[in-house]
């Protein structure tokens, strides 16, 4: 038994008897498949970060009953402990996912595939994410707005992040502008812990010249210690925070552990869906809408076996057309390069720290300690010399990981993560032979991508340079980099090198059903979430993005699944109206 698994039995057997996060009273009611109803108003497939959001919501309309299908599991203990979601990768909460071979990127891993986590289970990757609650830029959702998307604009979607948030770090509430509030379903806070380490690096950052800041405020270049989606030192998912408040509402329906295959369509209009349940194969009808929010690699998959998207691929698998849309097409995501460095001494985000007694207890009894921390500490935000710096507009960051990635490393570790925020660089979502979904990120292809993630790697290390961090004896890991350890340190061919090979995804693949008007060749769904040419059909996560925001994605997800549960709500009530 290794040292990660005897911290989580040990957290096992003292949350189960002690911590209320476990009461099955308080869980989500999840029903038998054989409790189906024939038919429901609204399905919706994937209880993810905006599937969650948008059952609950609908669920309000106590006349509609509503289904809520989930690949995966329930939430546990594991995925709800900050500092354990590392372990949640490759497990049985994630998709293990990878992309195809990149050129590009990711060639020091086995066959150049970057490794995608996702998470599958309730919550989705809410619930396995590093808890990070940033919202975007204004300039995202203006250009958003601008392509053709009305009622997108970031004066029009504040309301719908303020509408979830229930802000419990009070600072943020003393400050003017209104961007934080009170009492929605979602809890966001300051983490309980604050490690030396992110400390440093807020030092060091001010040394180079950038000012602390809060991120979702009027002013985002800049840097900003961890605040994210945490409720009493413990993970707040979208499942803990919008179906547990529902778990008494006789008209949701949740269902785990079923996978959809398709949709079901009758003359382009949606009808139903097909899922898969313990090896059988399931029909349950859909009397108003479908509503797609499997995220942005299964939501284009289970178009693409429904026979929407495009009519070539649609042939090559020989799946019959329903509807001819770039479905799949538009992938990009956030792209960056882990670079660890050591210390003198042990970090305190090690493995040796957290998982003490005194840790576990501070944790299970009074929600503090180390294992309050998601494992990302602190990020900072800033604009590389291609973008005039006034424009408040960053285009890429770096993030602090206090402490080994793996665990099982040495307590001395610690990670610096550079990343570019506003790639330019698209991809695609194809289906394999067997159905399986191909992730082709095209990672740093188009022009300007690879120099300006390169300008994050060397602002990293100049941040590692700074007296701040130098006091803890910080040196580069490079025995880790063997790919580029025929090359001198921090030169140009040498940084060429570690983006090259050792690049990775920042976690947040969007664009695959991308939202634009239907005059627009490249959008799949338009600005309320409809599936262009299919009637009653909706995608509502991710993939629906025209562009990534230059932020972690889930908050804005969650903005985006709020604001189309009011938009269906409109449709519904105007139709029965009229």
């Amino acid at each position: 038994m290794t040292l990660k698994q005897l911290l989580i039995n040990l957290l096992m057997v003292i949350m189960e008897e002690n911590y209320d996060m476990v009461d099955p009273l308080l869980r989500p009611a999840i029903i038998d498949v054989h409790q189906l109803l024939p038919e429901y108003d609204f399905i919706v497939v994937g209880a993810g970060s905006a599937g969650s959001v948008v059952a609950s919501r609908l669920s309000e309309v106590a006349s509609w009953s509503v289904l809520l299908i989930e690949a995966g599991p329930d939430e546990d203990f594991q995925s709800e402990t900050p500092r354990l979601a590392f372990s949640l990768w490759n497990s049985w909460a994630d998709w293990n996912y990878t992309s195809v071979p990149q050129k590009n990127a990711c060639r020091g891993t086995s066959a150049g595939r970057c490794y995608w986590p996702r998470g599958r289970l309730l919550g989705g990757s809410s619930a396995s994410n590093t808890m990070f609650y940033t919202r975007g830029n204004r300039r995202d959702y203006d250009g958003w707005e601008a392509a053709g998307n009305p009622g997108w604009g970031f004066k029009r979607v504040l309301p719908y992040f303020l509408k979830s948030q229930d802000q419990t770090s009070p600072k943020y509430l003393y400050r003017p502008g209104g961007y934080h509030t009170t009492g929605g379903y979602l809890t966001t806070s300051d983490s309980p812990w604050a490690p030396e380490l992110a400390q440093d690096f807020m030092r060091a950052a001010k040394l180079l010249g950038h000012e602390e800041t809060d991120l979702n405020g009027a002013k985002q270049s800049g840097f900003s210690l961890f605040h994210g989606t945490m409720r009493n030192g413990s993970r707040c998912s979208t499942a803990k925070a919008f179906l547990r408040p529902a778990r008494l509402r006789e008209n949701l329906h949740v269902l785990t552990e079923a996978e959809a295959s398709r949709v079901l369509t009758f003359d382009r209009t949606a009808n139903g869906v097909e899922f898969v349940h313990s090896e059988l194969r399931f029909k349950v009808k859909a009397r108003k809408e479908v509503i797609l929010s499997a995220g942005t690699i299964n939501s284009p998959q289970i178009l693409l076996k429904s026979g929407v998207g495009p009519k070539t691929h649609l042939a090559e698998m020989g799946i019959p057309l329903v509807h001819n849309l770039p479905v799949g097409e538009n992938l990009h995501d956030h792209v960056g390069v882990l670079l660890e460095f050591r210390s003198d001494s042990p970090v305190s985000n090690s493995f040796g720290v957290f998982s003490t007694d005194e840790a576990v207890s501070d944790y299970v009894k009074r929600g503090v300690g180390p294992l309050t921390g998601g494992g990302i500490d602190a990020m900072g935000l800033f604009s590389s010399s291609k973008v005039h710096s006034t424009l408040d507009y960053p285009d890429i960051g770096v993030l602090l990981l206090g402490g080994p990635l793996d665990d099982e490393r040495s307590p001395e570790i610690w990670n610096l993560f550079p990343v570019l925020v506003r790639p330019k660089s698209r991809g695609r979502v194809t289906l394999g032979a067997d159905g399986a979904p191909l992730m082709d990120p095209q990672y740093l292809t188009a022009g300007g991508d690879a120099e300006a993630l390169k300008e994050a790697v060397r602002f990293a290390f100049d941040l590692a340079d700074t007296a701040a961090m130098k006091r803890r004896g910080a040196t580069f890991n490079s025995a880790v980099y063997s790919n580029c350890a025929h090359l001198k340190f921090r030169t140009g061919p040498h940084i060429d090198c570690l983006v090259a090979n050792y690049s990775i995804t920042f976690f947040h693949p969007v664009g695959t059903c991308r939202m634009g008007p239907p005059y627009n060749p490249a959008s799949v769904v338009d600005s309320q979430f409809r599936v262009h040419g299919v009637s009653r059909l909706r995608v509502v996560d991710g993939s629906a993005m025209p562009e990534v925001v230059n932020t972690p994605t889930n908050a804005p997800i969650i903005m985006m699944a709020e604001r189309a549960a009011d938009l269906i709500k409109d449709y519904w009530r105007d139709y029965q109206n009229n």
